[in-house]
């Protein structure tokens, strides 16, 4: 597949009103990837991140979020070029 392009962001959202037991704050991250990541890396990031969360933040994995959003390569540029041309050779 190449080169994998993505950006990760991690928003703390709080629980407020939702009468769930636990308080604070529910993560959700997002990561937005160029398409063509396969079923099997997503659930692997999926299962990786909500693994940091837990290791690093101390979070319940049940109340973990992880949204994977694809761009179309055409869409996702990177030094001057969109990747679609990179892929392909263009200059």
């Amino acid at each position: 597949m190449g080169r994998l392009y993505c950006c990760v962001r991690c928003i703390a959202r709080f629980l407020e009103g939702t009468g769930r037991k636990e308080s604070g704050q529910m993560p959700v991250i997002t990561v937005q990837t160029v398409e063509g990541v396969t079923a099997e890396q997503k659930e692997e990031l999926i299962e990786r991140f909500t693994a940091t969360i837990k290791e690093v933040m101390g979070k319940n994995p049940e109340a973990t979020h992880v949204v994977i959003e694809e761009i179309p390569a055409e869409n996702w540029g990177i030094r001057g070029r969109t990747v679609a041309a990179i892929r392909s050779g263009k200059n």
